[in-house]
């Protein structure tokens, strides 16, 4: 490719060498290959940037960038630095895009004044329960665009004119940055547009290890915050980034009545916080 790509795929990582192939394989079998990739890497500790360079003869443009030390939206922006395409599409680690994604994004935006966007995805399982997950979290999408209160997550596409006028994402946070964002083009009066189209396949490892209740609680409460009061919480306590979430957890220890009554007040202040 000669000229730049019009998209600047950006991909945050962190110790995701067991997810990220599988993304990189798809970004290799997409139908339209103008675009660019770039692997913002938060020094992981195990083989996800080597893992990443032996795709880079194999994906359009793949380079990788060295943050030097972990924060999603650090990274993200530390990736927009680097990015050279008129459009930013931040992909998580885990997300396997189905081979039309790319060519139909570049219609979506080629047809309309579309200048921020999401689009609809499915599950990376045909479980019945984890199908209504996903239905329902998209129905929470399309039902908070009615009320004027937008929520954008998952694959997230922007101009990078716009983005950079917002001032990219909130360095300070841990959670919610694609929620805080889209906040900030709102006040611009930048419109989230939703591509209702299936492009890629959301994994759901966190559902699976962290259990449905935890799950569901952690995401609910972040998008009742957004619908609530118009503002998502900057930190979660216990959410974790990338790969971390398999490492191993220590065994609580004492009686049952002790965990349990631990355990009640950190949902107490989870739910409060």
């Amino acid at each position: 490719m000669s000229q730049k790509p019009t998209i600047s795929i950006i991909i945050p990582t962190l110790n995701e060498e067991k997810f990220l192939p599988h993304l990189l394989d798809s970004l290799m079998e997409q139908h339209d290959q103008d675009f660019e990739v770039i692997i913002v890497d938060g020094e992981s500790g195990d083989k996800t940037v080597e893992v990443a360079q032996l795709y880079i003869k194999k994906v359009p443009h793949l380079s990788i960038v060295h943050a030097g030390k972990a924060g999603v939206s650090y990274q993200k922006n530390l990736g927009v630095g680097r990015a050279t395409g008129d459009y930013l599409v931040f992909i998580d680690a885990d997300v396997i895009l189905y081979p039309y994604c790319i060519e139909r994004i570049r219609t979506y935006i080629s047809d309309g004044n579309h200048q921020f966007f999401t689009p609809w995805y499915s599950p990376d399982t045909s479980n019945p329960s984890d199908v209504a997950v996903s239905l329902l979290a998209i129905g929470m999408i399309e039902g908070a665009l009615m009320v004027k209160k937008p929520i954008a997550a998952g694959v997230v596409g922007v101009t990078k004119a716009l983005f950079e006028r917002t001032g990219g994402y909130d360095q300070t946070r841990t959670f919610g940055e694609d929620y805080d964002l889209t906040q900030k083009l709102a006040r611009l009066g930048i419109p989230l547009t939703i591509i209702r189209e299936t492009l890629y396949i959301q994994s759901f490892r966190r559902y699976r290890e962290q259990g449905r209740m935890r799950f569901l609680q952690v995401y609910a409460k972040g998008i009742l915050r957004v619908l609530i009061t118009g503002q998502s919480p900057k930190h979660i306590r216990g959410y974790e980034l990338g790969g971390q979430i398999y490492r191993k957890k220590k065994r609580p220890t004492g009686s049952v009545i002790r965990i349990f009554q631990k355990g009640y007040k950190k949902l107490l202040k989870d739910m409060l916080s």
